[in-house]
């Protein structure tokens, strides 16, 4: 990816050729780190629908947990768009860039959009978590593996106006 900004005309970037994201609505994940993500957000979430950001109180997260975890604004209803509000160390580290503050569609080309925004759009479609295993982009034009949980988070107990996600990249 070249920062962010789309492939010159007739160009493919080498990231677009391999991108595929697959979803596990089980939630079988593999990595103990992502149940503890999980786990977390379900003693969070209580009796609730689903939580909303007011109810994480990132003193009270497990300390191993915050790098990884990553928060996405949702805006609009059809076109949905996806805002990157906070993206943890671990993860900007891992692949290169710190992609916080700026929108999905403004970052990503057209395939790599639609492969990473599946799992998201299922979580607010379906307002539960979901897991998701595919390629992560890096700044080299690379992949690392990702397994992510994602799941909604709403100011008014209806509405998802945010997600939580939680990543782990090998």
């Amino acid at each position: 990816m070249n920062s962010g900004g789309p492939a010159k005309a007739g160009e493919t970037p080498t990231y677009i050729k391999a991108i595929s994201y697959e979803l596990d609505l089980d939630l079988a994940f593999k990595d103990q780190l992502l149940l503890l993500g999980l786990s977390t957000l379900q003693g969070i979430q209580g009796d609730k629908a689903m939580p909303s950001r007011q109810d994480f109180d990132p003193l009270k997260l497990p300390v191993q947990l915050l790098p990884h975890i990553m928060l996405i604004d949702v805006s609009g209803t059809m076109p949905i768009r996806l805002r990157w509000r906070l993206v943890g160390t671990y993860i900007t580290e891992r692949i290169g860039r710190d992609m916080t503050g700026r929108f999905w569609d403004e970052i990503y080309e057209d395939k790599v959009l639609r492969e990473m925004s599946k799992a998201p759009l299922w979580a607010i479609e379906h307002r539960r978590p979901i897991r998701s295993i595919g390629g992560a982009p890096t700044e080299e034009k690379e992949f690392l593996v990702s397994e992510n949980i994602f799941a909604p988070l709403s100011t008014d107990g209806e509405t998802v106006d945010m997600l939580f996600a939680v990543s782990v990249l090998t």
